[in-house]
């Protein structure tokens, strides 16, 4: 999701500082640091938007990436569904919290979202991502894989 969101994104023309906790990012969330190098990224300032495809524990420090009037979207939680943040710091930065419900979007938003996705494939500003499929009897295989990384998906052939 973090690296969709990411494409998405830099498509629309965002600056995108990209957080995941893989040696090979931007930010590596496993760095205790994280947050004060988002910080420092912004000279200071914060982030207008977190997209958040964690929750849980990535909750709070996203909202501690956040500068004034910022706003953090909340898509899923992992680890658990409950989480506490400072709310002093929280409304005297202005920011906004954003949860966002995939389920209860319509058919209709969503072929107009595929229909924009679409011109963005068309145009080449997205590419898909490599994936790899597994037959359905290799599924132990395939979430083995999955765990080393990459995108896999069992095909019932």
């Amino acid at each position: 999701m973090g690296s969709a969101a990411s494409h998405l994104a830099h498509w629309k023309g965002a600056h995108v500082i990209g957080a995941d906790r893989r040696d090979d990012a931007a930010i590596n969330t496993t760095n205790p640091y994280w947050t004060e190098q988002v910080k420092a990224r912004t000279s200071g300032r914060g982030v207008d938007i977190v997209v958040d495809t964690v929750g849980g524990a990535m909750f709070e420090p996203g909202l501690n990436c956040l500068g004034m009037h910022g706003r953090q979207t909340a898509i899923t939680s992992t680890g658990g569904s409950r989480v506490s943040f400072d709310l002093i710091e929280f409304y005297h930065k202005s920011a906004r919290l954003i949860g966002v419900d995939s389920l209860k979007v319509s058919m209709r938003a969503v072929g107009a979202i595929l229909d924009e996705l679409a011109r963005g494939f068309e145009e080449g500003a997205l590419t898909p991502p490599h994936v790899e499929t597994h037959p359905l009897r290799d599924a132990v295989a395939a979430y083995q894989a999955a765990e080393r990384g990459g995108k896999h998906v069992l095909m019932a052939t």
